[in-house]
């Protein structure tokens, strides 16, 4: 991941500095993926373990955004 970081021209905020309802771009290494099934409508979602190698964070890809994703993961 320090190659990726050392190589990109965008500038990404680090997981110790996100504040709540900002936009922000992050690099992150994907540790953990759980998918489930929404209960309401049997959609797939997921629930994400991420790293940007000195802090975690857990992310929710609700199913709209997991229909794009879901190849990624």
């Amino acid at each position: 991941m320090l190659e990726i970081a050392e190589k990109t021209s965008r500038d990404f905020t680090p997981i110790s500095k996100l504040y709540k309802d900002t936009d922000v771009t992050l690099l992150v290494q994907i540790e953990k993926v759980r998918v489930i099934r929404t209960k309401s409508n049997g959609q797939q979602m997921a629930f994400l373990t991420v790293t940007d190698t000195k802090k975690k964070c857990d992310v929710t890809v609700f199913p709209e955004q997991f229909s794009k994703v879901h190849s990624l993961l």
